[in-house]
């Protein structure tokens, strides 16, 4: 029996290696073209620009208001509001009852005074007080923090038949600085942003990293608050304005690249104000009208970007 032999392959024609490497030239530039594309998309120029913005401080703490407690609860009864949340009343005026349960005299709760009727206590309204500011010490400090988070604990639940605020007495503002911060000037009015608004605030006093602040003019939302955050206003600075997410770390440094020669440049940067959108920053070697990049993060150093 004779063997059959197997067929011989046919030999690669040259015209198939060149198809192959004219397949992959062309992968390969369609894949350049496809990251240039993405680059340029993701990455933007702008150029420097000087501009204006307000340096802050963030502050955290409690407000401090003349209250007037409700009645105490009995043990098992609840409140229940007749007046709306909020609403001024005068002294006087019918703001609630008191339900001790099924079949028992209902007692009805007037405002002890004139202000704002808020139905719900913290137990903070007699300790957190215009009159106790001369208390303030490290230790009443320390125990104010550990009653408002008893406070917290409860969820709100009232052990008074809720309070009327004065919204026309004096509002205090006791918080607490970051450890880096300065000592502040006395007497010297200031502004504090809550929630995009501006509050004229006079610095009363200062103990250690605890300061007091008489602010003015405050509005009835921020009256009925008991713990706020904000940030004071500490000045108005000029200096060159980049847009938020801009600036990356580069050797554990902040840094914003920069266009020179088409490459991108990284120049030490430091950050001095931002308001969620811009960023103050000042760099040894920038000035306005550079040329700097918004996508920094697609970006390396060194990198053509032209």
């Amino acid at each position: 029996m004779t063997r059959k032999s197997r067929p011989k392959a046919p030999a690669r024609q040259p015209g198939v290696w060149l198809l192959g490497l004219a397949g992959l030239l062309l992968a390969g530039l369609l894949a350049s073209q496809l990251y240039g594309f993405l680059l340029r998309q993701l990455v933007r120029i702008e150029i420097l620009s000087e501009g204006s913005m307000l340096v802050t401080l963030p502050l955290e703490g409690y407000l401090i208001k003349q209250e007037y407690p409700g009645p105490p609860l009995p043990e098992g009864a609840r409140f229940q509001p007749l007046a709306p949340r909020g609403q001024r009343v005068r002294r006087g005026q019918v703001v609630g009852k008191i339900s001790r349960g099924p079949g028992q005299v209902e007692e009805m709760v007037s405002a002890p005074a004139s202000g704002i009727f808020w139905p719900e206590a913290d137990g903070l309204e007699r300790v957190l007080a215009p009159d106790k500011l001369d208390l303030l010490t490290p230790n009443w400090l320390a125990a104010l923090d550990e009653q408002a988070e008893n406070a917290a604990e409860r969820g709100g639940q009232p052990a008074v038949a809720g309070k009327i605020i004065d919204n026309l007495a004096p509002l205090y503002l006791l918080a607490g600085l970051p450890a880096q911060a300065t000592a502040l000037p006395d007497g010297d009015w200031s502004t504090i942003l809550w929630q995009g608004r501006s509050l004229a605030a006079r610095k009363e006093r200062q103990a250690g990293t605890r300061v007091f602040f008489r602010l003015e003019n405050c509005p009835q939302d921020l009256v009925v608050q008991r713990r706020i955050t904000c940030r004071l206003v500490l000045e108005n600075r000029r200096g060159l304005v980049v847009k938020e997410g801009s600036v990356r770390q580069v050797d554990g440094r902040d840094c914003l690249l920069v266009v020179a020669g088409r490459r991108a440049r990284a120049v030490p940067v430091e950050v001095k104000a931002r308001d969620g959108k811009y960023l103050l920053v000042e760099g040894a070697s920038l000035a306005a009208g550079q040329r700097y990049i918004t996508g920094p993060g697609w970006v390396k150093p060194g990198q053509r970007v032209e």
